[in-house]
């Protein structure tokens, strides 16, 4: 055992000086910005050391602290960092598909490990040392409202039973809810490259989670989707990615079931519904209150749409010239 140990620990020490150095030359810029740090290798190896050491624990002269890593804190604060790679406009598939991969690989760890909680409760009281590293996540998630409610959250889990907290105060709904929506939101704010890179994440997420944990965020999920499939996302769109949205939305109809999907889809059609009347009633309000910002906004408006055509016109003639 000890003679196999030792070559393994090797490998994992290489693996760690690896993966420093790789974030090391991101930092200083000192590499390509698709290079990405090979924490997911490094993270498996951290586990792995926990493992052997818990396992080995009375073998040893150590203590077998709480590990950084398993914490949902320190997940929290990775898959809200890896988020920024989201933005990133790459034209190298491979690491593309090391983006999707490592936000997905985050999402859905993050998801299981609150779920090893037997309550709301439990979770919210289990968590008052972390508040710090969670803070600073939801600082970097950049939401105000979701970080109002955790502060809820964990000062009355000490005083309110489980049962009285909402359920939209759940952990899942409001930690994991948080990081998809934010998807979402860059989606809606980025080019095609990041479009499919958000979408592809959502599609591994949505397999891994399975049927039952998928809806519980179908309508965080399927919004983005409904929004570039249906002709609602504000910006010129290739059909390449509206067929990839068609495509997550089929594959996540057929693993919730299509009368679940139906009851989201209606929703969230709904809900957009909702928010572009009450766009229109307070656009009316301001064209009779203040004409001038009106014009002044119909012109931004028409600047934007000339763009997006122009766009999507050298788009097309770079498809020709590309044949």
């Amino acid at each position: 055992m000890g003679k196999h140990l030792k070559s393994i620990l090797a490998v994992v020490k290489k693996i760690m000086e690896s993966s420093i150095i790789a974030s090391g030359a991101i930092q200083l810029g000192l590499s390509d910005e698709a290079a990405l740090p090979l924490w997911k290798e490094t993270y498996y190896s951290v586990a792995m050391m926990e493992r052997l050491l818990e396992k080995r624990k009375h073998e040893q002269k150590l203590d077998a602290p709480s590990w950084l890593l398993v914490q949902p804190s320190r997940l929290f604060i990775i898959a809200v960092s890896l988020l920024k790679q989201l933005r990133s406009e790459l034209s190298d598939t491979t690491a593309n598909n090391l983006i999707v991969q490592n936000v997905a690989y985050s999402v859905c760890n993050l998801h299981m490990l609150i779920r090893q909680s037997t309550s709301t409760h439990q979770f919210w009281s289990s968590i008052s040392s972390d508040r710090g590293a969670f803070l600073e996540g939801f600082e970097l998630l950049g939401s105000r409202k979701a970080k109002n409610i955790f502060l809820l959250c964990t000062s009355t889990s000490s005083d309110v039973s489980g049962s009285s907290l909402d359920t939209n105060e759940e952990p899942t709904s409001l930690l994991v809810s948080s990081i998809l929506k934010k998807m979402g939101r860059i989606a809606m704010q980025m080019q095609d490259t990041q479009i499919k890179n958000v979408f592809n994440c959502f599609n591994m997420i949505s397999s891994a989670l399975g049927p039952d944990e998928s809806l519980t965020y179908a309508d965080h999920l399927l919004a983005p989707l409904y929004k570039v499939s249906e002709g609602f996302a504000g910006k010129v769109v290739s059909d390449e990615v509206k067929q990839l949205a068609q495509g997550v939305q089929n594959k996540l109809r057929d693993l919730i079931g299509s009368e679940k999907f139906v009851e989201v889809y209606k929703s969230v059609r709904m809900g957009l519904k909702q928010k572009r009347d009450g766009r229109k009633q307070a656009q009316k309000i301001v064209a009779a209150v203040d004409p001038e910002r009106n014009a002044k906004r119909k012109q931004r408006m028409a600047a934007k749409h000339r763009e997006h055509k122009r766009r999507k016109i050298m788009a097309m003639k770079i498809g020709r010239w590309m044949r």
